[in-house]
């Protein structure tokens, strides 16, 4: 893999992460202030949570395309991953969460002569 393709690779990587991070803090945010806080302070703010779900839809699709065409991943874990973001929501996000030592080992692997393609 070309460097500047590992380079491409890794902000795309560093770009998820903080949007999974961040969704993740506002999605908790708003779970506590729906189930603890709102009966609490008695305000007429009404945020539900499928709200919330809806505003993570560029998140899963970016995530997504990140996994399809970014991921140094095989098939098969391409494809348990994109499910997993399909059906499993806000826990789908942290299962294809890219972990930057396993990808700086999997694009070394990639990038060795006797990697195996698949």
């Amino acid at each position: 893999m070309e460097k500047e393709n590992i380079h491409k690779v890794l902000k795309h990587a560093r770009n998820l992460r903080i949007l999974i991070i961040l969704y993740s803090l506002v999605y908790l945010v708003f779970a506590v202030w729906d189930i603890y806080l709102k009966d609490f302070f008695s305000t007429n703010f009404e945020l539900k949570i499928y709200h919330i779900l809806v505003l993570g839809l560029p998140i899963k699709a970016y995530a997504i395309w990140y996994v399809l065409n970014m991921a140094p991943n095989r098939e098969q874990n391409k494809t348990n991953n994109v499910l997993g973001l399909l059906f499993f929501g806000v826990i789908g996000m942290w299962m294809t969460y890219p972990r930057k030592k396993r990808l700086i080992n999997r694009l070394k692997a990639n990038n060795s002569m006797f990697s195996l393609k698949s």
